[in-house]
């Protein structure tokens, strides 16, 4: 009788929880290779290409801590899933991520904006991904004002002023 009334209470509950501590993301440092290349990648070769700036001892910037904030306040209002095996575009911003939760710095690609379309070829909208290659994490961002955030800050990535 008991477990009849409590199994629906722990299944309902389970749905209305706020989001976990670990499902938070807190961002310690981010840093920018000073690479922009016009040119797509699959997962592999983005993994790979990290590999490749190392050995080319590319330089990385140092993104103000005001903007890692707000790249943070993006990545927790985005919606996670799990990265497959994909094909990036051609506008890319190839960083690591150190995250407060392991200290450890990730292969981290943030992807310029997309347009979505439906079957008929109309517009549904906007987005971009970051996706974190070392957690295999992808952060799709659809809230306006994000996008226009992240237009900008790659805009200006890429044009070396980060401040």
């Amino acid at each position: 009788m008991i477990l009849n009334f409590l199994l629906p209470i722990t299944f309902i509950s389970c749905f209305t929880m706020s989001q976990k501590p670990a499902d938070i993301v807190q961002i310690r440092e981010v840093k920018i290779y000073n690479d922009f290349q016009k040119r797509g990648y699959t997962t592999a070769g983005a993994f790979t290409h990290f590999d490749d700036l190392k050995k080319a001892k590319i330089k990385k910037k140092l993104v103000p801590f005001e903007k890692q904030k707000r790249l943070e306040n993006i990545l927790n209002r985005a919606t996670k899933k799990k990265h497959f095996q994909t094909k990036f575009g051609t506008t890319n911003i190839f960083s690591e991520i150190i995250f407060t939760e392991n200290n450890a710095a990730h292969r981290v690609v943030i992807t310029g904006l997309a347009t979505s379309y439906n079957l008929f070829g109309k517009s549904k909208g906007e987005y971009a991904f970051i996706t974190d290659l070392t957690k295999m994490i992808d952060y799709k961002i659809i809230n306006q004002s994000d996008l226009d955030w992240l237009k900008e800050f790659i805009d200006k990535v890429q044009q070396t002023n980060l401040h």
